[in-house]
């Protein structure tokens, strides 16, 4: 039996508790990267004036780095979770 359109049921589906949890990590990723990325801002010029220290800018760009690909892992997990739900969706569909 081919189908022409979606059922009405379709259109009810909602963001599962793990798509939930993903979009949360993916936020709380950003702005820990986007913390991280401004304290490294700050701290770049003060170590041309010698007003800190060249471990403490390192550090700020490890924060970084780890922040960056801590952003890209959650974007990625949001990615499979959606095509979870979205495989869910259409599963659910053509059994009906």
């Amino acid at each position: 039996m081919a189908h022409t359109s979606l059922p009405s049921q379709l259109h009810c589906w909602r963001p599962t508790s793990a798509s939930m949890a993903a979009e949360a990590s993916v936020r709380r990723a950003q702005a820990q990267f986007l913390d991280a990325d401004h304290h490294l801002e700050r701290l770049e010029p003060l170590l041309v004036k010698e007003f800190t220290t060249t471990d403490l800018v390192e550090t700020a760009r490890t924060r970084q780095l780890v922040a960056e690909s801590s952003m890209t892992e959650a974007q990625k997990n949001l990615t499979v979770a959606t095509a979870a739900l979205e495989q869910a969706k259409l599963a659910s569909w053509m059994m009906s």
